[in-house]
């Protein structure tokens, strides 16, 4: 069990969470259009949370979470959804975590191989996709991270070879009940298909109400900082005996899909994914289904994933 942050350090916490809460709901009051995954897009992981997963996959939901590890960790996931489907995130990948001694730091390291979709069309080919990631555990209420990517397609049209882009990531933990986070990708807004990428903010409230600390839950708002389009999301994680854990998660995302000569039409599609970890001292074992509801065909995202831990 944690124990409880100084009264001026929670105070402090609190303020930030206020001040990323006031952020999200400003965003979320804008006016939001065209939507869909960014090409930087890495490899599905179902069920992760920005708040309550602490693992090497974190290169790819929030930086700042590997900051939490207290010792080195590798994963090996692979993730397939069907191939005419309308989400990115199949491929695999393999990731990597290391604390380093004496100090609050987390070096992270991965490589992933990305198979988009065949309806993203050749604007969206096979890539690599390798990352380094920092993450620093400055107390024990606050974790900041950054991870850089870099793409390599060297036989692909377009500019996607060579594409690098930055994502960063902060989480608050003000209780030990509570954990808030706040992930901005391609910050550094990279150039693709002649076109800059827009930023995206992920906001995630996260709690744990038990003491335990078997049952969690969270809700989570992606803000595209240019399109104004929202992606908000519900997660679900329970363990009901040391070991195992039951997660289901939901995404609901709004699209506007250039149907014929530019004309844009409405489009909803909600993803949903479900899944068992089963996780011993040294070793775990993970699989998720991925399934969704949508309004055209194609839309749905039916797959699954497995990962080793």
């Amino acid at each position: 069990m944690r124990t409880a942050p100084p009264q001026g350090s929670r105070a402090t916490g609190v303020a930030l969470a206020a001040l990323i809460l006031l952020l999200g709901a400003s965003a979320a009051r804008a006016q939001y259009a065209h939507a869909g995954d960014a090409p930087t897009r890495g490899l599905r992981v179902p069920g992760a949370s920005a708040t309550l997963d602490q693992n090497a996959a974190a290169l790819e939901t929030n930086p700042a979470q590997a900051g939490w590890l207290r010792s080195w960790q590798l994963l090996l996931g692979h993730t397939e959804l069907r191939p005419d489907g309308r989400f990115l995130g199949t491929g695999s990948g393999v990731f990597f975590s290391q604390r380093l001694p004496f100090v609050p730091l987390t070096l992270s390291a991965g490589a992933q191989l990305v198979r988009p979709a065949r309806g993203f069309g050749e604007r969206y080919p096979d890539a690599g996709k390798l990352s380094l990631g920092l993450a620093v555990a400055a107390t024990s209420w606050l974790s900041v991270g950054l991870a850089g990517h870099v793409f390599i397609a060297p036989n692909a049209s377009g500019n996607i070879n060579g594409l690098t882009t930055l994502d960063a990531g902060l989480t608050l933990r003000p209780s030990s009940w509570l954990s808030l986070a706040l992930v901005v990708r391609d910050l550094t807004n990279p150039h693709w298909a002649g076109l800059p990428l827009q930023r995206v903010w992920d906001f995630e409230f996260g709690i744990r109400p038990l003491t335990s600390g078997r049952l969690g839950f969270a809700l989570g708002l992606s803000v595209g900082e240019r399109r104004r389009d929202l992606a908000p999301r519900v997660i679900l994680q329970g363990t009901p005996w040391p070991g195992f854990t039951l997660f289901a998660d939901a995404t609901w995302i709004r699209r506007d899909l250039d149907d014929t000569d530019g004309v844009f039409s409405r489009r909803d599609d909600v993803q949903v994914t479900a899944g068992v970890k089963l996780d011993f001292a040294h070793v775990g074992l993970h699989f998720g289904f991925v399934g969704g509801y949508h309004d055209r065909p194609g839309g749905a995202a039916t797959g699954g994933s497995a990962w080793l831990r």
